[in-house]
């Protein structure tokens, strides 16, 4: 089955109410934070994963949502649960 890019987003927004857009956006921050909580991950590694390859793409993800600071925070909630 093949729909058109331009009508499966009206659609599911129709369906949903979000801008299929800012699901997917959301979706990758919610992987990143998870990820994030793991200190073996590295930025770039979780950059990489979720699908923001080039810098510029990173700072605009990343900026201002999810920051080095949630990071640590992700790693002080992880420690103190075990």
């Amino acid at each position: 089955m093949y729909f058109n890019p331009k009508y499966f987003s009206r659609l599911f927004h129709q369906v949903t109410g979000s801008y299929l857009s800012d699901y997917i956006h959301e979706r990758r921050l919610s992987r990143a934070k998870e990820m994030l909580g793991y200190p073996q991950y590295k930025v770039h590694e979780v950059a990489a994963a979720i699908g923001c390859h080039s810098a510029s793409i990173r700072r605009k993800t990343f900026g201002g949502r999810l920051s080095v600071k949630s990071r640590e925070r992700c790693r002080a909630t992880r420690t103190l649960s075990h």
